[in-house]
């Protein structure tokens, strides 16, 4: 558990795009054990998407 929130922490300091275009993949292609530790992914995408000033720059960087 403990890395898991060491995951999140890190992973909440990137980019939005840099989290669709690397981070989401990595999720997307891992099988277990491993798909459950990268639900620390799914946790950082929703606070940094949040953390976007306007709907453009969400948006921006979900095409990213």
């Amino acid at each position: 558990m403990k890395a898991d929130n060491e995951l999140y922490r890190r992973l909440r300091g990137k980019p939005l795009a840099a989290l669709w275009s690397d981070d989401v993949p990595r999720l997307e292609a891992a099988a277990e054990p491993e798909r459950s530790r990268l639900a620390a992914v799914v946790r950082a995408l929703g606070v940094v998407a949040a953390a976007c000033d306007t709907e453009a720059e969400r948006a921006r960087g979900a095409r990213d």
